[in-house]
């Protein structure tokens, strides 16, 4: 009886174990999906949709988190699909109005909005009572090439009256410039005829259906259905790594990964958008950079044709400013220094607005010696692991092309805010 006692009150409470156990879970679960905000749109992926003319483009009105390991940005999309406030179409008498095209760096989507480099820029120059009212209007999207810059310029930027037009350049538009699909999905594509660029691939190609079913669904294996449908095992799945010992539990049950040793990531194949940093070119680098030069010059066309002035903004690549970023870049893709220059794009796009004569700003040194400035504070241009602008990147760069567009923006030219 005595023996039979104990099996029951053992048995009892491994109940209450396992359902306190599962209520625990249960409060867990629901806590941590009331703290996800289901319902709102969790990657600027999810902000775009898809566009017949342009690929993809920001969804109007749409709003959602965007996060990456190190940031958490809540971005809103204004009712004409654009990040920032709503600025009206008709331009008010005595406003200088600057158009910025462009892709993520534009966009800004590592940042807060008041740290967008469009928004700190506006405030710079409205600080300044000598001068027109400033209006800044951002046209980046991120994953653009300057052939959708270009587009997005005749079917929405041009209804601005933009008095400057501001390309904001990254060196793998040069590559996307000459391909009809990016990560994002189809875009459209120009070929050159003679002279004469083509456009081709519009429509686009609307993306395919998703071809997953309920049987599918049915086949998942354990682990993928708890990484589906369980936020307290996908938590603690992200935090694994960490808990070495948690780690080689859930491996052994068939729930994680087995831990991996890290291999050196040198010798790996260079990706082709990167091929630009090439010394001497291959021929498919030579054809994209003949496309990209001719849509630079097509938007300049268009920009003064429409009253305005196309300057021409060079964003270094993060390995330019940070010797352990270049040094990082050049042993992954065990790149000699006798072949490559991670400054090349920026060398041949100065000689591509050279011959159009478009006013070229390079900030390179200017954020290199930032970079080290900043450093000694602990503070970054970049982030560690991103490759984007952080918030004092972002201020930097607002600085940069605020004397460039003083210079440009005559006071004279413009009624100032006193006349108004």
């Amino acid at each position: 009886m005595k023996s039979g006692g104990r099996a029951k009150s053992a048995a009892v409470n491994c109940i209450l174990l396992l359902v306190s156990l599962g209520i625990a879970l249960l409060v867990a679960e629901l806590g941590l999906r009331s703290l996800e905000h289901r319902k709102t749109i969790k990657s600027p992926k999810l902000l775009c949709q898809y566009d017949p003319y342009l690929g993809w483009a920001k969804i109007p009105n749409a709003e959602g988190w965007f996060e990456m390991p190190e940031y958490k940005i809540y971005e809103k999309i204004n009712s004409k699909g654009l990040r920032g406030p709503g600025c009206p179409y008709e331009k008010p008498p005595g406003e200088y109005r600057i158009l910025f095209l462009g892709d993520s760096f534009c966009e800004g989507y590592s940042v807060a909005l008041d740290q967008l480099f469009t928004q700190r820029l506006q405030v710079m120059l409205n600080e300044r009572t000598d001068g027109p009212e400033y209006r800044t209007i951002n046209g980046g999207t991120g994953g653009y090439s300057t052939d959708q810059e270009l587009l997005f310029f005749r079917s929405e930027g041009i209804k601005y009256k933009p008095d400057l037009v501001v390309l904001m350049f990254y060196e793998n538009d040069i590559w996307f410039n000459n391909q009809r699909r990016y990560w994002r999905g189809y875009k459209p594509l120009f070929k050159l005829e003679g002279q004469e660029l083509v456009l081709t691939n519009v429509p686009v190609p609307a993306p395919a259906a998703s071809t997953k079913s309920s049987d599918n669904e049915r086949q998942l294996t354990l682990k993928q259905w708890l990484n589906k449908n369980s936020r307290v095992y996908s938590f603690i799945r992200k935090n694994l790594k960490r808990l070495v010992w948690l780690n080689d539990a859930f491996y052994r049950l068939g729930l994680a990964q087995k831990p991996a040793e890290i291999e050196p990531q040198k010798g790996t194949r260079l990706p082709p958008q990167f091929k630009v940093w090439h010394r001497r070119p291959p021929p498919e680098i030579v054809g994209a950079w003949r496309i990209t030069e001719a849509l630079i010059a097509q938007l300049k066309l268009e920009v003064e044709a429409a009253g305005g002035q196309l300057v021409l903004f060079y964003i270094p690549n993060k390995g330019n400013i940070y010797g352990d970023a270049r040094a990082d870049t050049m042993e992954k893709y065990a790149l000699s220094e006798v072949d490559y220059d991670l400054q090349q794009p920026a060398k041949d796009l100065q000689k591509v607005c050279e011959r159009q004569s478009i006013p070229f700003i390079d900030p390179t040194e200017r954020f290199r010696e930032e970079a080290g400035r900043l450093d000694k504070v602990g503070e970054r241009l970049y982030f560690k692991i991103d490759s984007h602008w952080t918030a004092e990147g972002h201020d930097l760069a607002a600085e940069i092309l605020l004397s460039h567009i003083m210079a440009i923006s005559k006071p004279e030219t413009h009624a100032t805010r006193d006349n108004d």
